[in-house]
């Protein structure tokens, strides 16, 4: 967990945490998110890393039902952190248009080229907001990461599947596999 590092003295004391409404004000000027009231620098995006997240994005886009956005980079606002997950499935929000982030989602994605272990720690963030499924893809290794039955702020069941394993969207009755999912759409 990220607070951990901040349980070191040397470290916490050069530290502050900010809430969710600090972060909002800030002006940084730069690529960002807040995770557990620190704020992380967001890594550059590499091709890998951007080409997976866009032929995802259109594959999902194009079969999910218009009750349900497909939300790309976009925050999810959560108690104290509003992590940007690469993709992300949610409810089309009926309130004031503009007002604030969603601050749960049907399913998170984060695609891991780079950065495997702060994505593995986001599991927890995404577990305590309740998201029911969170999926890490790590493309190196061409492997899914599935994490579901969020309980107590943690994922109960963690299961690897590789591309060519059936995915499913129960709730939306899709199936495919992820290497389906990779191919170019035109």
């Amino acid at each position: 967990m990220i607070t951990t590092a901040l349980d070191r003295p040397g470290i916490r004391e050069a530290a502050r945490l900010f809430t969710v409404e600090e972060y909002h004000s800030l002006d940084i000027g730069e690529r960002t998110e807040l995770i557990k009231g620190v704020i992380l620098h967001k890594m550059t995006k590499s091709p890998l890393h951007t080409d997976i997240i866009n032929a995802l994005w259109k594959f999902l886009f194009i079969r999910l039902p218009t009750d349900v956005e497909v939300r790309k980079e976009d925050p999810l606002t959560m108690s104290d952190s509003e992590p940007e997950p690469d993709l992300a499935i949610t409810a089309v929000r009926n309130g004031p248009f503009g007002q604030a982030h969603p601050s749960t989602a049907f399913l998170a994605i984060e695609v891991s080229v780079t950065t495997l272990a702060l994505d593995e720690e986001k599991a927890e963030i995404y577990a305590e907001a309740g998201i029911p499924e969170y999926w890490m893809i790590i493309p190196k290794e061409e492997r899914v990461v599935i994490f579901s039955k969020p309980e107590n702020g943690s994922y109960l069941e963690r299961r690897n599947c590789s591309f060519d394993n059936i995915l499913s969207l129960s709730k939306f009755n899709i199936s495919f596999t992820m290497k389906e999912a990779l191919t170019i759409q035109k």
